[in-house]
């Protein structure tokens, strides 16, 4: 090649390695951003000061972007009590299973008995599981209270009406249980603390009142009460997870 056509060869930016003939092109010098900011620009790309500020997300600050929680559907309660219902069916059906597997494939007779009555303990607790039933409230006044149709009465004694073993003992106020000044949403979590302590109470809660409205004295004006989580456990959930459903 003449030394003009290396000249040339040289402006046009493309070269050829040594070794191997691997044809390289050399990149354009894009040079640095304005404003001191770092990091290379696209070639014969400015972007303006203004345009780079508002393509900032929104609420970002020391790098960091704020997002609001997303709101929980209006039915995430039945949702849930789908979720574990269904999730209660497939621990069944692999401890039915795994109790086959145990007799036909290893002879283990006394496993697969063991697995049988896990499947058998699992069925019982799903059905124990139902839909929430809803809180009413006590027609009348404290001397004449007359509980509504289909519902059962789950609150302190009154005239006319017994005490209910599933009553809340922790009062708004001064507690004599706690000896604590309570309100209304530290009486119903101390409540479901109680429920948690009390196993054999909420078992006997989801055998007696599964599907039942369940009526107290509160008023059903969105404050909360111990019937709501009481309704929520007899529907499958922990007092601590309907404790937090209905004070959140």
């Amino acid at each position: 090649m003449t030394p003009e056509g290396k000249r040339s060869a040289g402006q046009s930016g493309t070269a050829r390695s040594s070794g191997a003939g691997v044809e390289r092109r050399a990149l354009p010098d894009v040079g640095r951003r304005a404003s001191g900011t770092t990091g290379r620009a696209l070639p014969g790309v400015e972007v303006p000061a203004g345009h780079r500020a508002a393509a900032r997300v929104p609420g970002m600050a020391s790098g960091t972007a704020s997002r609001a929680l997303p709101e929980l559907p209006a039915d995430w309660t039945a949702r849930v009590e789908q979720l574990t219902l269904d999730l209660g069916s497939l621990t069944e059906a692999r401890w039915r299973h795994i109790a086959r597997l145990r007799r036909d494939f290893l002879g283990d007779d006394a496993g697969g008995d063991e697995a049988e009555q896990e499947a058998d303990r699992v069925r019982t607790r799903s059905d124990t599981r139902c839909r929430p039933g809803a809180r009413v409230r006590v027609a009348g006044d404290l001397y004449h209270g007359r509980v509504p149709d289909g519902a059962v009465y789950v609150g302190r004694g009154a005239p006319g009406l017994p005490g209910s073993r599933y009553a809340n003992r922790h009062r708004a106020g001064h507690c004599r249980v706690c000896r604590v000044e309570h309100d209304r949403a530290g009486a119903v979590a101390a409540y479901a603390r109680e429920l948690e302590e009390r196993p054999e109470l909420v078992d006997a809660a989801r055998r007696e009142l599964a599907g039942a409205d369940l009526a107290c004295w509160c008023r059903v004006d969105g404050q909360p009460c111990h019937g709501d989580v009481l309704a929520l456990v007899v529907a499958g959930l922990s007092p601590r997870a309907a404790a937090g459903a209905v004070l959140s």
